[in-house]
């Protein structure tokens, strides 16, 4: 088999030691859970298995925690080694790749181990028996791991497995209301949501698009439109303007028309694109392993400009105002300035938290918060460039 041919394979091998470096068991992951922001709460899972709610100003004041006043509170997961929730002497913490969604009355988690629970904050707040069926709690079993970010969109979850489907969950009840077809061996990157329309790219060279609506129940939803890359898609896509942007292994970003079957654009960075783009004001910020981020133009693929961190990115980065957050494996964090010309594209940094940063990152006004991979919480002030607060996550 020519070396052109192999490429792929290599490609997706060399992927799957990386996420697997973190899972010590097969029982048992790490996980990179990122942060999430809602009603002016803080979400985010420590390393013991325990879902969070907190409160920044609680944290600035170093308030015990949870404090209950604040809105604050905390729930362990933990699981089994054949999956499911448990409380048994033989379970081990749940792990999580992506950060909590909230919904108008429920905050959603998946597990690593194929979980999807939704949680009441008066319950959890409480520390009262897990599922609270008077408080519209349950847990939903899928059948494979969940890595990739779920989505919610009205009454419904969008949660990709890695059985190779996306589900969709009534966000009240927590039946299965709608599934695709098969769409890939693994299914690992998150879902993005436009109108009537679901956007899921795979490992194995396509993002599709599946329409939400007039599915039948108990009956597979095929996809729409498909649009064939180069090689497999390590990004989540994001949407804007009917275009999809997305990062692949085959070292692109890819710029795509919604219902076209070629690109409208790639740019080639010098390594994998594995944290999902940015979008704002027409330019596509995307970070890539070979430690650069670029800034392109979302309508020709042209750069714009770039800035070398040194570091893998993994995280996407975030913008507050017309400043942007890039984090770094490496645990540093750059603060850029986003014209397109000045004379110093750093506007401050870089701060070091001495952890990798994989999970996403949450802008909530001028502060920037970071879950990093020694468990801690650090709230940026990103105007000043420095670490205002830090947590420590674990609740043992």
């Amino acid at each position: 088999m020519k070396i052109e041919r192999l490429a792929p394979f290599i490609t997706l091998t060399l992927f799957v030691l990386f996420l697997c470096s973190c899972i010590p068991s097969a029982g048992e992951a790490e996980g990179w859970p990122g942060v999430s922001s809602h009603n002016g709460l803080l979400y985010t899972a420590a390393g013991d298995g325990s879902v969070m709610a907190l409160n920044s100003s609680a944290r600035l004041d170093g308030l015990a925690f949870p404090s209950l006043a604040d809105g604050e509170w905390y729930f362990r997961i933990e699981v089994p080694a054949g999956g499911g929730v448990s409380c048994g002497p033989s379970s081990v913490a749940a792990a999580f790749y992506g950060a909590p969604v909230v919904g108008e009355d429920l905050v959603y988690v998946g597990t690593y181990s194929g979980d999807v629970l939704a949680m009441s904050p008066s319950a959890r707040s409480q520390n009262l028996t897990f599922p609270q069926r008077g408080s519209d709690e349950w847990v939903c079993p899928l059948p494979g791991n969940i890595v990739g970010q779920p989505v919610i969109d009205g009454n419904t979850l969008y949660v990709p497995s890695s059985d190779g489907r996306v589900y969709g969950l009534d966000a009240i009840y927590g039946d299965v209301r709608w599934k695709s077809g098969p769409l890939d061996d693994k299914l690992w990157t998150g879902p993005a949501i436009e109108g009537d329309t679901i956007y899921v790219s795979t490992f194995e060279d396509y993002v599709y698009g599946l329409p939400t609506e007039g599915a039948s129940l108990g009956n597979d939803v095929e996809p729409s439109w498909a649009f064939k890359g180069d090689a497999g898609f390590v990004s989540s896509p994001v949407l804007r303007d009917d275009m999809v942007f997305v990062g692949s292994f085959d070292r692109n970003v890819y710029g795509v028309r919604v219902g076209e079957s070629e690109a409208t654009w790639k740019f080639a960075g010098g390594n994998w694109f594995w944290a999902a783009p940015v979008i704002d004001e027409g330019v596509v910020y995307a970070g890539c392993f070979d430690g650069k981020i670029y800034a392109l133009d979302a309508e020709t693929g042209d750069e714009l400009w770039e800035f070398d961190t040194a570091s893998q990115i993994v995280a996407s980065p975030v913008l507050v105002g017309d400043l942007l957050v890039v984090a770094c494996d490496s645990g540093e964090v750059y603060i850029l300035r986003t014209d397109t010309v000045v004379d110093e594209r750093l506007a401050s940094g870089p701060v070091s938290v001495d952890a990798p940063i994989r999970g996403s990152i949450c802008a909530q006004g001028g502060t920037a918060y970071i879950r990093a991979q020694n468990d801690r919480l650090y709230a940026l002030d990103v105007e000043r460039g420095r670490i205002i607060w830090e947590f420590a996550l674990t609740t043992e």
